[in-house]
Formats: structure tokens, C-alpha cells, sequence
């Protein structure tokens, strides 16, 4: 990620922040890789990103979710995936439990049947 934090203008207003992403090899990356984006500015090269996830001017960060959204992203980071599985099984089944249950129970109300006197 390549982030350009600009100064504020005199008359205070502050220009819009540039964050570029540039995908990089995990393995085969060099420092060497790393100093030619910011010497030869190859990162000119890449369109800004200005989506929803940009991390200065984005809607989320705009209306302040990004930090709940995040948390949100990290807990099913970390759960484990049996964890969702089990959970749902436990709701399905509660729900569908009080359906058939509710099926089953006699109705009440209406008349009484009639009796011979």
C-alpha cells in the first residue's frame, strides 16, 4: 500500500488522501523491489483506490463503522468454522422444534361437542 499524505493548504483546507495498492509477491519480493516503487515513483503507474474500504475517505471511515466493521471481519477471522456451523444447527433446529411442536398441540376454543341427555 502506497499512502500520500498531504499537507494542508494555506487557506487550511486539506487535500484528499491517495492510497494506491500494489499487489507484491510474498515470497520473491526484495528490498530492492520495494525502493525501485518509491525511487522510480512506479507507483504512478497504479489508479488510486477510492472504494469503500479506503482507510482515510471512505464511506465507512466517513460515517465511523470502520472500526466496528473491522471487528466484525476480525471475529470470523478468528472463530472457527465448526463454531458457525454449530450455532446454526442449534438455531435451525430450535426454530424448527417450536414449529412442529406448535403443529402438533391441539387447537383450543370453538364448541363443545354435543351430548346426549
Amino acid at each position: 500500500m502506497h499512502v500520500l499524505l498531504p499537507q494542508p493548504l494555506p487557506d487550511q483546507s486539506k487535500p484528499a488522501t491517495t492510497v494506491r495498492y500494489i499487489g507484491l509477491n510474498r515470497t520473491s519480493t526484495t528490498a530492492a523491489d520495494i525502493t525501485k516503487i518509491h525511487t522510480e515513483k512506479t507507483y504512478t503507474k497504479v489508479a488510486p483506490y477510492e472504494g469503500v474500504w479506503h482507510p482515510f475517505n471512505g464511506p465507512l471511515q466517513q460515517f465511523m463503522v470502520a472500526t466496528p466493521v473491522g471487528y466484525v471481519i476480525w471475529f470470523f477471522n478468528v472463530m472457527p468454522s465448526w463454531l458457525f456451523m454449530v450455532a446454526i444447527s442449534f438455531f435451525s433446529r430450535s426454530f424448527i422444534g417450536r414449529r412442529a411442536n406448535a403443529a402438533q398441540a391441539p387447537r383450543q376454543g370453538g364448541a363443545a361437542p354435543a351430548t346426549p341427555r
